[in-house]
């Protein structure tokens, strides 16, 4: 049997190009969430369902990060939960998993003005 290697796009809604900066710090164990300390990446592109993200640090496929998500035009971080789901030399892939309605709405919100620009 002849393995297929086509790519197939798994993606819902298209990303967009960004540089978003993002803080994020790994969910180990949540009752010491709050003790961990943030590190910065910067998102470079961004939709309703992950992000890709540049940056130093060494990730893994399964890690949960928290993320602080900060948009232009919006004076709060978003907040949400995301799982990395590929890492390479550019950086990692994040499928985010929770995320309040109001901050999706942002979210929305921005990557329709930005995707009109």
């Amino acid at each position: 049997m002849t393995e297929n290697k086509t790519f197939l796009e798994k993606r819902v809604h298209s990303r967009i190009p960004v540089k978003v900066p993002v803080q994020y710090r790994l969910v180990e164990d949540p009752q010491e969430l709050e003790n961990l300390r943030g590190q910065t990446a910067l998102a470079k592109d961004l939709s309703l369902e992950g992000m890709h993200i540049k940056t130093d640090k060494t990730v893994k496929v399964g890690d949960v990060f928290r993320l602080d998500i900060s948009v232009p035009e919006k004076s709060k971080q978003l907040f949400a939960f995301a799982e990395v789901v590929w890492v390479n030399e550019t950086g990692a892939g994040l499928r985010l998993m929770l995320m309040a309605v109001e901050d999706q709405e942002a979210l929305k919100g921005y990557l329709d003005k930005a995707s009109a620009q």
